[in-house]
């Protein structure tokens, strides 16, 4: 296809072809612009209220730069970049490793491993598969200093009471669950393990790999003045639940 049949031009029509053009270009430089202030933005460090929301607002609008979810949302950025600068991971990593769903942010389990292998008590942090087939279990072992080995299990029999081995997610495609069920049991049973180790690493926030065993708003709650100040901002602004 020529780029005048993409555009729907007559050929012979140099005007119009030109300003087509010109159009293009414009778009072209203004998308780079974007992207390249909020790389810009996202390398600067943040001390007040009116950097952060400024950087909110350019990285909502950086498509291509941040996860789709956070396109046009500033307020919801904020609050990630805020959550950022008190836990001192890097933007673009905090803003990779977050996801709101249903108005309340969870943590990957990347991001999960990142917070607990970098706090400075964490001794050792492993997960490995034993058994296959039904018998199949997922062991994570985590070595707080000065603290008893915490150990979690996940096994199939687990994974079936919670109604995912096997899953199909929407216009029936498979889940994680089918594909790499391996996988999943290691990620829960090593996020099990970091909220027991390290509650303190995961600052109150809810791990998007264990939001489907239980309900959320379910949980029980803790009284808000005794949670770290960063925490107790996000309860008090109901953005997440308390174990």
């Amino acid at each position: 296809m020529t780029v005048e049949q993409e555009w729907g031009l007559d050929p012979n029509d140099t005007q119009a072809l030109a300003h087509q053009q010109e159009l293009e270009s414009q778009e072209s430089k203004s998308g780079n612009t974007i992207v390249a202030t909020a790389i810009q933005a996202a390398t600067q460090p943040l001390s007040t209220f009116d950097e952060m929301w400024r950087m909110a607002q350019v990285l909502a609008n950086a498509h291509g730069m941040v996860p789709t979810h956070f396109i046009g949302k500033p307020e919801s950025i904020f609050v990630v970049l805020d959550w950022a600068k008190l836990t001192g991971v890097p933007i673009f990593t905090a803003l990779q490793g977050i996801s709101v769903i249903e108005g309340k942010p969870y943590i990957g389990f990347e991001l999960v491993k990142l917070l607990v292998i970098r706090h400075p008590d964490c001794e050792d942090m492993y997960v490995e598969t034993i058994g296959s087939g039904d018998d199949m279990i997922a062991i994570a072992t985590i070595k707080r200093r000065n603290k008893r080995v915490t150990i979690e299990r996940f096994s199939v029999a687990d994974a079936k009471i919670a109604k995912l081995w096997g899953k199909i997610g929407k216009n029936n495609y498979p889940t994680p669950w089918v594909l790499h069920p391996r996988k999943m049991m290691e990620k829960v049973a090593l996020v099990r393990a970091a909220r027991r180790a390290f509650p303190d690493a995961l600052w109150g926030m809810y791990p998007v790999d264990e939001r489907e065993l239980v309900n959320v708003s379910e949980l029980p709650t803790q009284n808000v003045e005794e949670l770290p100040d960063y925490t107790k901002r996000l309860a008090i602004m109901g953005m997440v639940e308390i174990l």
